[in-house]
């Protein structure tokens, strides 16, 4: 009996002091985006409108950056007329809503509605 609680309490120890796996998928940030896999399917002639949420995957330069959603990339275009962008770091939670199109060949979500965590206070567009 001594034995099986050891191996349990054992058991239990070792699973909540590993790290997560760096392969596992992140589940959605918000219910009802669309996921960055699906994009690309649906860019079309028109543009659509879309959500698309995840994290901030790559540098940016204040405007255009990728958000990688567990399913794949999205590129995401704020409007050029935020007076100072600013860039947002890798790793920031963000949630943008806007048109889908298809720019030279590739999707692209112009936001014309965003939100993003930076340093514990959510920003959201104007």
């Amino acid at each position: 009996m001594r034995r099986c609680l050891a191996l349990g309490l054992a058991v239990l120890a070792l699973s909540g002091c590993r790290e997560p796996s760096p392969n596992r998928k992140r589940p959605p940030l918000y219910a009802g985006s669309t996921p960055a896999a699906a994009l690309d399917s649906l860019a079309g002639d028109r543009p659509v409108e879309v959500s698309v949420s995840g994290y901030v995957a790559d540098e940016t330069d204040g405007r255009v950056f990728l958000l990688d959603d567990g399913t794949g990339l999205a590129r995401v275009a704020l409007p050029e007329t935020l007076s100072t962008p600013t860039p947002l770091p890798v790793g920031t939670r963000m949630l943008a809503q806007g048109l889908l199109r298809r720019v030279r060949g590739a999707p692209l979500v112009e936001a014309e509605a965003w939100q993003y965590d930076s340093t514990a206070v959510p920003v959201r567009s104007p």
